[in-house]
């Protein structure tokens, strides 16, 4: 008996044929691109993660060169905000446990609840969701929020 469920992934931007697109569950963002017909020649696929895993719902977009984007682990450059953000800016729904480690006073139990989280109720739609995580309450959000992006 087969236990691999489908998933189905969104692919925008620059790639051959955008749209919703039904994968194995424990697919790569490589293969979804391969079922959107691959990348276009102005795709910038620096700023895509080819090796990460895809879940449900979940957006995969290929920006094109020149496009102003924030590359994976990396906090942009082009902000003039001088706030006290130290790390990279982390999408609740595409990190990794690594990336959401990253978070200030998120070791590999919350970024576990995290992803356990994501697994049972899809994708999170605000940054105040994660407060329906266990161990996160209104200080801990608020205290982390500049780190976060969905």
């Amino acid at each position: 008996m087969s236990t691999s469920k489908m998933i189905y992934v969104d692919v925008k931007g620059a790639v051959n044929r955008p749209g919703v697109y039904a994968l194995r569950s424990g697919l790569r963002i490589q293969d979804a691109l391969t079922k959107a017909g691959g990348i276009t020649a102005s795709a910038d696929s620096n700023h895509v993660n080819m090796a990460q895993q895809v879940n449900d719902q979940q957006v995969v977009y290929v920006p094109t060169k020149g496009e102003v984007t924030t590359p994976i682990g990396e906090s942009s450059t082009e902000t003039s905000d001088a706030d006290s953000s130290t790390g990279p800016i982390i999408n609740l729904n595409t990190a990794t446990k690594e990336q959401l480690t990253q978070i200030t006073g998120v070791g590999d139990k919350k970024a576990d609840l995290i992803l356990q989280y994501r697994q049972e109720h899809g994708q999170f739609k605000t940054v105040d969701d994660l407060k329906e995580v266990s161990g996160f309450g209104d200080k801990s959000v608020a205290n982390i929020k500049d780190q976060l992006a969905v």
